[in-house]
């Protein structure tokens, strides 16, 4: 889509810029050549004819004779490394896949329909606005059966239409809500029956900034009507969307409602794996021997990830859906304490750290380049030492300046990092930031 190759400053067969003294890009056409494999000895590689563009152009004799050694070729994976004797150049190729718009993920081919992901705890939720909506209540499976929730499904299709179809009770609304008549003396939440079990309206898909919104008319329920601001204006956030999963956030600015659906009404989900099990919860005096042994993400719940106002309360202002960041080179870090005092970072197989975009201190703003929200730095396995100390009844990890704590949230914290344990069980491991002006709330599991 660029229209462009990149090419090393080195390279004399290429004409670079004028005034050139780093690496740079050269317009380049769509090139279509031949390759064939060559085997010698124990070793595969792939050869193409001379002048073969393969992403990086890293030197003249590449470019006179590409001729790349395999190391590796799987159907997900393809591993090249170019030596020309004096200098060895590594790529690492994955398929091209095509990326459905948060349009097609919606509505497929022209219509898909959704149902209620009831067969896991955490489908359905409240919490503070601003927030993903799960932080002050979650249901556990399958909590609203009888309810007429788990009977709806919901379709949208490419033209706009959105068709609620819902079973015999009809919608499910909350005691709070003035827009109907609750049933007499009923002091909880109540079904309203729907004529014919169906509501058939329109739909739009609004976009702002980077977030999508599910907007229905005034009046048209999207399967449980949280109070009248929500009836009177249906807004819903698409938190997170792919082909067989839609995680909706409705917020009116004083409580956030979280819904998730999949395509599948017989899905289980996130319950396909096993139930992460905490272990016995520690005594604080049990935390020095807990600490130790290896420990990675854990995010198989709402808020593992998540920011506040302050060290005691670091989840008030923002937190992550289960696995919001996969993909983000967060969730293959491992944090290693050891008996001797020394830790261990390993950025895990993608060999990255996940930064926060106000981030403006080296080496991580050297790499920012044009990112405009939270980005991944390269890193190297990093090898430092901890101290555990109490304060107060409470326990904090410290650790030396421009140690790697998984996530770099602030300058600050990367200068002074520490973080006070607020929960250990024999797998579990929580504990917030200590900066200034925020905190960040992490939870790690124990690696067996």
């Amino acid at each position: 889509e660029s229209g462009t190759i990149y090419v090393n400053i080195g390279c004399s067969v290429l004409t670079s810029p004028d005034g050139a003294t780093e690496d740079y890009t050269l317009p380049a056409d769509i090139q279509e050549t031949t390759f064939s494999f060559e085997v010698d000895g124990n070793d595969l590689y792939l050869v193409f004819p001379a002048g073969t563009y393969l992403g990086y152009v890293a030197s003249d004799n590449m470019y006179n004779n590409p001729r790349m050694q395999v190391l590796s070729l799987t159907s997900s994976k393809l591993e090249l490394v170019y030596d020309d004797g004096s200098i060895a150049w590594h790529y690492l190729y994955c398929p091209e896949v095509e990326t459905l718009s948060t349009e097609e993920m919606l509505y497929g081919s022209g219509s898909k329909t959704w149902y209620w992901d009831n067969n896991n705890a955490g489908h359905f939720g409240c919490g503070e606005s601003g927030t993903v909506g799960t932080g002050w209540w979650s249901a556990s499976a399958n909590e609203k059966a009888d309810m007429g929730l788990y009977d709806q499904s919901f379709t949208f299709t490419s033209d706009g239409v959105y068709t609620l179809t819902t079973g015999d009770q009809g919608i499910f609304v909350n005691i709070g809500c003035t827009v109907y008549t609750a049933p007499d003396g009923a002091t909880a939440d109540y079904t309203v029956a729907v004529d014919g079990n169906q509501i058939i309206s329109t739909y739009t898909l609004s976009e702002s900034g980077s977030d999508y919104y599910i907007v229905l008319p005034a009046g048209i329920p999207l399967g449980y009507v949280p109070n009248d601001n929500i009836y009177n204006s249906p807004q819903f956030k698409i938190w997170s969307i792919s082909e067989t999963t839609l995680e909706l956030v409705a917020d009116d600015g004083t409580i956030a409602w979280y819904y998730r659906f999949v395509t599948d009404p017989e899905s289980t989900g996130d319950d396909d794996a096993e139930e992460f099990d905490e272990g016995e919860e520690l005594l604080v005096s049990e935390y020095a021997k807990g600490l130790l042994g290896s420990w990675t993400w854990e995010a198989s719940t709402a808020y593992h990830f998540a920011c506040g106002e302050s060290v005691t309360n670091a989840t008030n202002w923002w937190g992550a859906a289960a696995n919001e960041k996969d993909g983000m080179g967060l969730y293959d870090d491992v944090l290693s304490f050891n008996s001797d005092g020394s830790y261990v970072f390993n950025p895990g197989d993608g060999g990255t750290v996940y930064v926060n975009i106000g981030v403006t201190v080296s080496p991580f703003i050297d790499a920012k380049g044009d990112a405009t929200e939270d980005y991944q730095v390269a890193v190297s396995e990093q090898t430092s030492t901890y101290t555990l100390t109490s304060s107060d009844g409470s326990y904090y990890i410290t650790w030396p300046a421009n140690t790697l704590v998984s996530y770099v949230p602030a300058d600050d914290f990367y200068a002074a990092p520490q973080v006070l344990i607020t929960r250990m069980c024999e797998n579990l491991l929580e504990f917030n930031t200590v900066q200034s002006g925020i905190s960040w709330h992490y939870r790690l599991k124990r690696v067996e």
